[in-house]
């Protein structure tokens, strides 16, 4: 998830699609994938790629996808 333009890994709690809290979340980048700076503005999702999972982060104010 993206808070305070910061990426954070959330760990998932028992249930599926809840989680623990944000509290709990490990950063992993303050900076977007163009190097343009942080993450604001930009959104997650992720899918399967021939069973493997992948992450896609699109810039909304260009459309750019990564």
């Amino acid at each position: 998830m993206i808070v305070g333009g910061q990426l954070v890994d959330e760990p998932s709690a028992t249930s599926p699609g809840t989680f623990v809290s944000v509290d709990n979340g490990v950063p992993l980048s303050a900076t977007n994938p163009a190097g343009s700076g942080d993450w604001t503005g930009w959104s997650i999702t992720r899918s399967l790629i021939d069973g493997l999972p992948a992450l896609f982060a699109r810039n909304a104010a260009t459309g750019a996808l990564y």
